[in-house]
This record gives structure tokens, C-alpha cells and sequence, in this order.
């Protein structure tokens, strides 16, 4: 991935927001304009001169402390170390179209282009150039003609770690 660009992830998250802005700005208020929550002033009270230490203050003595014994503990048999753990299994990591929002064919082929790691240019939904030039670059020459349905099936192929076909 060329230097200066954002991870995928991040960009995809910039995505989103750009799309609320754009398609539906009645959800995006939340982004332009956040709430403010005011809170009154606080409550200052006088601080009180603190009590003057006399030099007689006595010193509590520590407690005596016991010597352990020396009996000897148990050692832990092979059993017990042995026991095997039962962790369960790490959830699935989202590949493919399950790791990007639902949206149109053309947004959706560009963001699955940014996942796998190519510049598909800008994500508007509008295949050009550099979006045919990226899925060339992850699908090979074949796909320089495919249809963006068969794209984006054959991306998500390729992202979830099957064999495109």
C-alpha cells in the first residue's frame, strides 16, 4: 500500500461518515453538530487551615510479627498441572462483504478494493479507471471485463481466503 494513505479499516470508516454527510445529512447532526452538556458551576468551599502538630504525639509501636513454621506444603502432582484449559474459540473475523456496510454495487466493489489492500481512487460509486485498474491488480487481467455483480462475488472470494472463480 502506498505510504500516506490510511489503513483500510480507517478509510472505510471515513467512508461511512462521508456517505452520512452526503446521503442521508438528517443522520449526520450527531457528526456536525455535537451535543454539548453544560454542567453548573461547582461548588467551592473554603479550605480550613490545617491542625497544628504537636511534638508529644506518640508513635504506635508495630505489632510483633510471628516467625512462619516450616512444615512443609503440599506440591502440586501432575495431575493438576496437566489439566488442560478449555478456552473457547475466538469469534470469526469478518472477511469479505461481511467486514464493509451494505451499499451500492459501485461503493460496495471499491470498498471490498480498499480491504484488500488496492486504490480503487475515490469511493463515489462510480467505477472508473482506477477502480478497474485495482480489481486488474487483485483479480488479474481476466476481471478487466467482468461485471461489477461477478466483481464483487469474486472479491469476496478472494478476501475470505476462497479461490475466486
Amino acid at each position: 500500500m502506498p505510504e500516506g494513505l490510511p489503513a483500510p479499516a480507517d478509510a472505510l470508516a471515513i467512508i461511512d461518515l462521508l456517505e452520512r454527510c452526503f446521503i442521508a445529512p438528517e443522520t449526520a447532526q450527531d457528526i456536525v453538530q455535537p451535543t454539548v452538556v453544560t454542567s453548573p458551576e461547582p461548588i467551592v468551599e473554603p479550605v480550613s487551615e490545617p491542625a497544628p502538630v504537636s511534638e508529644a504525639t506518640p508513635v504506635a509501636e508495630p505489632a510483633p510479627v510471628s516467625e512462619p513454621t516450616t512444615a512443609a506444603e503440599p506440591t502440586p502432582t501432575a495431575e493438576a498441572t496437566s489439566a488442560p484449559t478449555t478456552e473457547p474459540p475466538a469469534p470469526p473475523v469478518p472477511c469479505g462483504l461481511n467486514a464493509i456496510p451494505e451499499g451500492a454495487e459501485g461503493i460496495t466493489v471499491q470498498r471490498l478494493l480498499l480491504l484488500g489492500g488496492a486504490d480503487p481512487g475515490p469511493i463515489d460509486g462510480f467505477p472508473g479507471k482506477r477502480t478497474r485498474t485495482a480489481i486488474v491488480e487483485l483479480l488479474g487481467e481476466k476481471a478487466a471485463d467482468m461485471p461489477i455483480p461477478a466483481t464483487i462475488i469474486a472479491l469476496d472470494q478472494l478476501l475470505c481466503g476462497e479461490k475466486p472463480n
